[in-house]
């Protein structure tokens, strides 16, 4: 799951001169402001990941793709599935499913029935019929954006502002 992605865009002629004139000093500037807004983003999508073990949460990262380019992604594969729930497909480890049902507390009606044989069930439940997505990648994401969009303002102007100084 890389995560959605935007664009940030501008309509100022200060930051079109200053970009035509200082490419090299401003670039870098507003890579770094797009960092930390990357880091913002990530922080935020752990904070509203679905908590089982945390594994999903910690593996929520923030990156530098090349210049200006940033990416936030959850590096656990089974990302999308929990986003996006599955539709009757994979099977999850008995192991993992057995230490869910403990974890939840959740007990048989059958009082004969293992927690073993419960995890089996469950596992064919989810194996068949698929598991309702917990969606949180995208509306943190959207919530996170004009967080972003103000972080390279900020720099941006805070650039043209030592400029005009200087």
């Amino acid at each position: 799951m890389a995560g959605p992605t935007f664009d940030l865009a501008h309509n100022a002629p200060d930051v079109a001169k200053a970009l035509a004139a200082q490419p090299g000093q401003l670039l870098p500037v507003l890579d770094q402001a797009l960092g930390r807004g990357a880091q913002e983003v990530a922080r935020a999508e752990k904070q509203e990941a679905p908590k089982y073990r945390s594994e999903l949460a910690n593996s929520i990262q923030a990156g530098r793709v090349e210049l200006l380019t940033h990416q936030v992604q959850a590096l656990k594969k089974y990302g999308s599935y929990v986003d996006e729930g599955t539709k009757g497909k994979g099977w999850v480890p008995i192991s993992v499913m057995a230490d869910w049902i403990r974890a939840k507390g959740i007990t048989a009606r059958d009082p004969t029935m293992t927690q073993q044989q419960l995890a089996k069930l469950f596992r064919l439940r989810i194996g068949q019929r698929g598991s309702r997505g917990q969606n949180f990648w995208e509306p943190t994401f959207e919530r996170t954006v004009p967080r972003v969009v103000a972080i390279a303002r900020d720099a941006v102007s805070a650039f043209l502002a030592k400029g005009r100084t200087a």
